[in-house]
């Protein structure tokens, strides 16, 4: 055989293992045919209900660490005695924006939900004040600032005075 022809088998012969080795059908595990764990895993939620004093938190985290981050927040942002957890830790996808970081400080508002979900953060609130309007304001620019989408309702309630 000569030495073009032995190259071109040898070639193909490589050709053909890599297509065997990388097909679906081989039962061999690759990166490129290996399920997406995107779209496996659906994606975590966080909820926060505020009704001043009382923080009530839950939904769906990716693990024990962010589930005790979120609580050392919010414990230190509220008080301990304030926090009801309702948090579960579940297989959900660990994306950047489900961190800590991003529970808001609800406080300025006489009541508020918050959620974040999808790299979106939803505020919903009455507080007593443009004043506290404007620290919720100013607090959810941050989040806006470090990527996050915000949607931000916080209404001046003078009912809310009243409570």
């Amino acid at each position: 055989m000569s030495p073009y022809r032995w190259a071109v088998a040898a070639f193909l012969t490589t050709v053909t293992l890599i297509a065997l080795a990388t097909s679906p059908a081989s039962g061999v595990p690759n990166a490129m045919h290996a399920p997406a764990e995107t779209g496996s895993l659906p994606l975590p939620a966080l909820h926060a209900e505020y009704d001043a004093p009382q923080l009530v938190l839950y939904g769906d985290v990716p693990g024990p660490a962010e589930h005790a981050a979120i609580l050392r927040r919010a414990r230190a942002l509220y008080g301990a005695e304030h926090v009801l957890d309702r948090l579960r830790v579940a297989p959900v996808l660990h994306p950047s924006w489900m961190s800590a970081d991003y529970l808001p400080d609800l406080r300025a508002a006489v009541r508020a939900s918050a959620s974040l979900h999808d790299a979106r953060l939803q505020i919903a609130g009455e507080v007593r004040s443009l004043a506290a309007r404007a620290t919720l304001v100013a607090q959810v620019d941050e989040f806006r600032a470090r990527g996050l989408e915000v949607d931000a309702q916080i209404a001046v309630s003078s009912l809310a005075s009243t409570r």
